[in-house]
């Protein structure tokens, strides 16, 4: 799956979920490692639309640079 792709479906679950376990992503979208650092990292860090809890759980906060995926306007 496209990088972007699969940052739009992972957008839509925090949206609906808010709080989403770092293995259940890994479970749900079949990430590697690698993959799942990069996620956190562009979300996290580079977007601003999430943050990290305890390592475990990415968390929606949408308090974005308004530099985010195209999802972020579909709810």
């Amino acid at each position: 799956m496209d990088f972007y792709a699969l940052g739009t479906q992972v957008i839509a679950l925090l949206q609906r979920e808010s709080r989403v376990p770092y293995r259940v992503l890994t479970l749900q979208f079949q990430l590697d490692a690698e993959t799942l650092d990069t996620l956190k990292d562009t979300l996290i860090y580079a977007k601003r639309l999430a943050v990290d809890e305890d390592g475990r759980v990415l968390v929606w906060t949408r308090r974005g640079d308004g530099a985010g995926w195209s999802a972020v306007h579909v709810a």
